[in-house]
Formats: structure tokens, C-alpha cells, sequence
């Protein structure tokens, strides 16, 4: 009961803190109080991507759950800046939409969420580890992306602003999905959430430098304070006894729910 409340409590919070914030911020804010409040709603995007990829609830609850996260999320953001374009829509559709496609596929092919209790006493689940091996790769995988987006500059300058909502929705997802593999795996909390967080920064250099948009202290702002919140939401999700466990295939509990 105590772990419900707690994670009800976490929810709450996260709209409390959002309406106070774009409330605020559709009066005029300084642009710190801007980079903040989207920082925060972004955080929240990624929670609801999370959530209907990874929760233990069937898949009709979850994809219920994800649309009205959504109906919710998409005008309190349109309100919040005072712009009721159709971009800012598909900046929440696509942030949101893209992290619950890759924790399903985590979900699928790789590990499912389950308490600390169930997940010490199956027989099929271990621990959720990545090696210096995946480090190396996630740091190429980015030094890519920095690449790609240097390289393709001049395409992007000339680039309506759809490039820009695509090229914003991956750095939001970049932050959501690490964070997950930071606080519910199983060891080196402290490094993987450094990890997450200089994420954030190299992220925040991508609209600055490739993109040419805005100065980098407000995305430095913005990236920081989504992967911020996120690792501090997932914690408490980690004291309530949640943790990613591999599933094992071909042995006793077979394959796992499809959601």
C-alpha cells in the first residue's frame, strides 16, 4: 500500500509541478524559467513513454493510459507557450510515442519490470547489465548522431521546422531511455545517472551547434533539468521494489507477456 501511495504521490507532484510551472510561464517568463518548465514537462513525456512500455498493467490499460497522458499533455503544452501550432503537438506525439516503442521492444526482447521480491525468486530472470562493451557503443552511437548533425547542417538551416521538432524529439528520447537503463538496473547507480547526465549535455549541444538554434545555457538548462527529474521520478520507482530483469528464453516460464 505504502509503495502505491508513493508512486501516486510521485504523480501527483509531476502535475502539480507542470501546471505551476506553464501557468507561470505563459505569462512571460525569463527564458531560465522557459528552459525549465520544458525541461519538466519533457521529463514527464518520457515517464508516460515509460509507463506504457514497461508496466507490469495489460496492454488495453497501458494504451488507454498513453492516449489520455497524451490529451492531456499535448494542449497543457500548446497553453503553456501560448502557441497552439501543430508542431508542438508533434513534439510531445513523437517524445513520448518514441520511448514507449523502445521500452516495448526492452519489453519484448530484452527485460520486463518486476518487483525486487519476484525478480530475486525467478528461476528465469537475472539482473539487467551493460558492459564497458555497451558504453563504448552508446558513446558511439552519439559521436554518430553529433556527426550526422554537423554534417548535415546546411540541410537543416534551409529546413522547415519540422527537422527541428525531429531533431528536439530525439534528444528528449536520448535522455528518457538512458535514465531507465541508469535507475532500474542493478548496479552502478552513481555512473550510469552521470552517464544520463552528460548525456544531457552532449544532447544539449545538438540544436546549439548543428541546428543553430538558441543559446546553449538554455538547452544546457532544458536537458539538465529533464534528466534531473527523470532520475530522481525513477528513483523512487526503485525504492518501491521495481527493477529491470533479462528474460530468458526456453526455459520454464517461457516467453514473456506481449503486451
Amino acid at each position: 500500500m505504502n509503495q502505491k501511495l508513493s508512486l501516486v504521490i510521485l504523480a501527483l507532484a509531476h502535475v502539480l509541478c507542470g501546471l505551476t510551472t506553464g501557468f507561470f510561464a505563459e505569462n512571460g517568463p525569463p527564458e531560465i524559467l522557459l528552459a525549465i518548465y520544458v525541461g519538466l514537462f519533457f521529463s514527464q513525456t518520457s515517464l508516460l513513454g515509460i509507463w506504457g512500455g514497461l508496466a507490469t498493467l495489460g496492454w488495453p490499460i497501458r494504451l488507454v493510459g498513453v492516449t489520455i497522458g497524451l490529451a492531456y499533455l499535448g494542449p497543457q503544452f500548446c497553453f503553456s507557450l501560448g502557441n497552439w501550432g501543430s508542431e508542438l503537438l508533434l513534439l510531445v506525439f513523437l517524445s513520448t510515442v518514441v520511448v514507449a516503442g523502445v521500452m516495448l521492444v526492452v519489453r519484448w526482447f530484452m527485460a520486463r519490470l518486476e518487483r525486487t521480491a519476484m525478480a530475486t525468486n525467478s528461476v528465469s530472470a537475472e539482473g539487467l547489465q551493460f558492459s564497458i562493451r555497451h558504453l563504448m557503443l552508446l558513446t558511439f552511437v552519439i559521436g554518430c548522431i553529433l556527426g550526422i548533425g554537423r554534417w548535415l547542417q546546411p540541410y537543416f538551416q534551409r529546413a522547415d521546422q519540422l527537422a527541428f521538432i525531429l531533431t528536439l524529439s530525439l534528444c528528449f528520447v536520448s535522455v528518457g531511455v538512458t535514465s531507465v537503463w541508469a535507475l532500474l538496473g542493478r548496479a552502478h547507480l552513481i555512473l550510469r545517472s552521470c552517464v544520463v547526465l552528460f548525456i544531457g549535455l552532449l544532447t544539449a549541444c545538438i540544436p546549439t551547434y548543428s541546428l543553430e538554434e538558441g543559446e546553449l545555457w538554455f538547452w544546457i538548462t532544458m536537458m539538465i533539468v529533464e534528466a534531473t527529474v527523470l532520475l530522481a521520478s525513477l528513483f523512487v520507482v526503485r525504492l518501491c521494489g521495481f527493477r529491470l530483469v533479462r528474460t530468458s528464453y526456453g526455459k520454464t516460464t517461457g516467453r514473456p507477456e506481449v503486451p
